[in-house]
């Protein structure tokens, strides 16, 4: 039943969406983690992906290109882009251009943890 069980979760990990995470984003300033997100990607050429999980935790993944990966409503599962560890499953809420992410803060808060797609 062990091996079942681990072979069911290695399928799900496999058609997760693979992702790097980034610490908590500053919405304001752009300090992460590892870098200023502002200072480093151009903000009218990245995509801000809004993420609700089960709990209601906003997750906030950066895409390149000026359109979502994803349609609101979709539900996702997540894993690490290095270790295909799980990190978390959610609905897609909201989107918008990097630019425009600092007036997001009165919906989402001042800060996020945000990740970038692989």
């Amino acid at each position: 039943m062990k091996l079942r069980t681990y072979l069911l979760e290695q399928s799900r990990n496999w058609s997760a969406s693979p992702i790097l995470p980034l610490g908590i984003v500053n919405l304001m300033t752009g300090k992460s983690k590892y870098f200023n997100i502002y200072d480093t990607w151009d903000g009218e050429n990245t995509t801000c992906e809004f993420w609700k999980d089960p709990n209601n935790k906003m997750r906030l993944i950066f895409t390149a290109g000026k359109k979502p990966i994803y349609s609101n409503g979709t539900h996702k599962d997540f894993v690490h882009d290095q270790t295909r560890a799980r990190l978390f499953t959610a609905t897609k809420v909201d989107d918008c251009l990097m630019k425009d992410l600092s007036s997001r803060q009165d919906q989402y808060g001042k800060s996020l943890t945000g990740y970038t797609y692989k």
